[in-house]
């Protein structure tokens, strides 16, 4: 009858062959309750020997033998496709994606070590790709989306510890330390370039104008909904997973029935704005999502209530809509006219 015996702090699996002797398999785990799920097999495979159903020894009735990166990622993808949003589980594809591309599909999930933390950290910083406009060589990720990165990659790891797939975590991954910089907010001026040189494309600048004056995110237009009164849009499945209500400006109400109906792809959305940031020649570091910022800083600057401008935001913590703060507030009175919300 199979058994299982601990050597050298790591669990193996006996079973008795054609031979009527007994061979060992690493049951690959120091963990008795793991070893003792992994036996099930060795004991299933001893039965098929017995039986005469099977070879003997049989590696692919051990499954758990053969535990791949890349196996491993696709379990925990499937697990997790209706449990999270789709752009999370996106992100989470693109992150593994790079996972295996460091260490290799075939890599055993249960042989990762404390060194290949550094190795994937210095990978993922010292990447780079062609910058055709400039024709050198850029950085390929930056800070940020290292630590997104880093984010999903801890989630898989843990994910794999929970299912019992892998003993203990084989290291535990920091994200980067980034220096806290001012949000990437237009001044009144910037403002008004971006729309004058929209105006070729009424229904795109119509898209800057809802988002700069509601302050929501990309993807919250298609999520949002306006309440009888008119004067305030409700938003839910939002980033925070928490259903919040905003005001809009009544005089914004058609252009944003409007906008809703349209229903434009984020990618051509965002496609349009850096292209009309370049042609009105506004700093290439705005993306769209500055249009958000700039909200923001207006907000901050009427109301001076950083729990209020929380709200409206939809921000998880204070501690994140504190970076409004930083900005000096005699900078933003100079640049920034907040009577002429709309520019």
């Amino acid at each position: 009858m199979a058994y299982m015996r601990k050597v050298k702090n790591r669990y193996y699996g006996y079973y008795k062959g054609y031979d009527n002797k007994y061979h060992s398999v690493p049951l690959q785990t120091s963990s008795q309750s793991l070893a003792k799920q992994r036996l099930k097999n060795v004991e299933q495979l001893e039965y098929e020997i017995k039986i005469g159903i099977t070879e003997d020894p049989s590696s692919d009735k051990l499954l758990y033998k053969v535990l791949t990166l890349e196996k491993t990622v696709s379990m925990f993808l499937t697990d997790q496709k209706n449990k999270i949003r789709k752009t999370t589980w996106q992100r989470y594809k693109e992150s593994l994606d790079e996972l295996i591309r460091v260490f290799g599909p075939g890599k055993d999930i249960r042989t990762f070590r404390k060194a290949d933390n550094a190795i994937l950290v210095d990978r993922f910083i010292s990447d780079t790709k062609l910058d055709m406009k400039f024709g050198k060589e850029v950085s390929r990720f930056t800070p940020s989306t290292v630590n997104i990165m880093l984010g999903a990659i801890r989630r898989f790891f843990n994910w794999s510890y929970e299912q019992e797939l892998i003993d203990k975590l084989p290291f535990k991954i920091k994200l980067l330390k980034i220096d806290k910089s001012h949000p990437k907010f237009m001044t009144d001026e910037e403002v008004s370039k971006l729309l004058e040189h929209a105006d070729e494309k009424p229904h795109v600048r119509d898209v800057f104008l809802i988002h700069m004056n509601t302050g929501m995110r990309l993807g919250e237009l298609k999520n949002s909904t306006l309440l009888p009164d008119r004067k305030h849009l409700k938003i839910i499945n939002t980033k925070g997973h928490q259903d919040r209500i905003i005001p809009i400006d009544p005089d914004l109400v058609e252009v944003y029935e409007q906008v809703k109906e349209r229903n434009l792809s984020k990618y051509y959305i965002t496609h349009e704005f850096k292209r009309i940031v370049r042609k009105a020649g506004l700093s290439e570091e705005f993306t769209f999502h500055s249009l958000r910022h700039t909200f923001a800083v207006r907000h901050w600057l009427r109301h001076s209530d950083i729990y209020l401008t929380k709200q409206i935001l939809g921000h998880s913590s204070v501690t994140v809509t504190e970076m409004y703060t930083r900005i000096p507030m005699s900078y933003l009175k100079n640049v920034i006219n907040i009577r002429n919300n709309r520019s």
